[in-house]
């Protein structure tokens, strides 16, 4: 699996600001958690990607 995250400061004078992406499973493989009794059953998400905003204050 392919996962990545990327994290920046828009705003070079406001550290508290935080720009987040994520992507997750990027390359859209079949995952299972080998320690679930459901693994045989119910496969991990597949491709997923977020786009967040932190603000710390």
């Amino acid at each position: 699996m392919l996962n990545l995250i990327f994290t920046a400061h828009p705003f070079p004078d406001q550290r508290n600001v935080t720009l987040i992406a994520q992507g997750r499973n990027l390359l859209n493989e079949e995952a299972r958690v080998h320690s679930s009794f459901l693994k045989d059953k119910l496969p991990l998400p597949g491709r997923e990607a977020r786009v967040s905003l932190s603000v710390a204050f």
